[in-house]
């Protein structure tokens, strides 16, 4: 099987499987309220309290409005990521977000759009969001417990250990250990690029996979 088709499959898969609320809300047909209420039921728990309707709304419109910048952002891996550091920065500022919980309503959110684009679902979307072909080799994986757990156990990522059980993850800081939730500061951004440039490098090694988050699906979230 190419890599193309392996891709397309996996996207498939992942698209197709994506549903919560008994069905209620899923990523087939593109509704982005529907895509950001699975993505934040992601990481709600995490959340104390959670985050208020009109917040949520508010935190909705400035990701989607911030990816579509990525339709004329120059197609290279420096200016990727300041784009999305730099929306990583605005999100923890102004929702009281930790890194971590940042991170994954940012990454989970474009692996939507990977996803989406890549499983073919539809054509007049694709060229609506043609950056992904431009740019989706430097999309980051989402990091969480599963991710991490998978990271350390079958590639040995130092940045990370695994409790005795083998299914609880936590990233080092320093001299501390913290969940992937808890990741903040500008310590944690150096840990968080640091798990990010390993994933790269395994990507870089072994051409079979087209991008960081074609290696996650495959390899560490086998199935969504």
């Amino acid at each position: 099987m190419t890599t193309d088709s392996t891709l397309e499959m996996l996207a498939q898969e992942f698209t197709k499987g994506i549903h919560i609320y008994k069905g209620k809300y899923r990523l087939i047909p593109y509704k982005q309220a529907d895509w950001f209420t699975c993505c934040y039921f992601s990481v709600q728990r995490t959340i104390h309290g959670g985050l208020p309707k009109d917040k949520r709304n508010l935190l909705r419109e400035e990701i989607f409005n911030a990816i579509d910048v990525l339709q004329n952002t120059p197609s290279n891996l420096e200016e990727f990521d300041k784009w999305i550091y730099d929306l990583f920065d605005k999100i923890t500022k102004i929702h009281q977000l930790t890194i971590g919980q940042s991170q994954k309503l940012v990454n989970i959110l474009l692996k939507y759009h990977y996803c989406y684009y890549y499983a073919n679902i539809d054509q007049n979307w694709n060229e609506r969001n043609s950056f992904i072909a431009r740019m989706g080799r430097f999309l980051h994986v989402p990091i969480d417990n599963y991710v991490l757990v998978q990271l350390k156990d079958v590639y040995k990522c130092p940045k990370v250990a695994i409790n005795s059980a083998g299914n609880y993850a936590t990233i080092q800081i320093n001299t501390e250990y913290v969940s992937w939730s808890r990741l903040d500061s500008p310590d944690g951004y150096s840990a968080y690029k640091e798990i990010q440039h390993f994933v790269r490098n395994i990507v870089i090694r072994q051409p079979q996979y087209a991008s960081a988050l074609h290696f996650e699906m495959q390899e560490l979230w086998i199935k969504p």
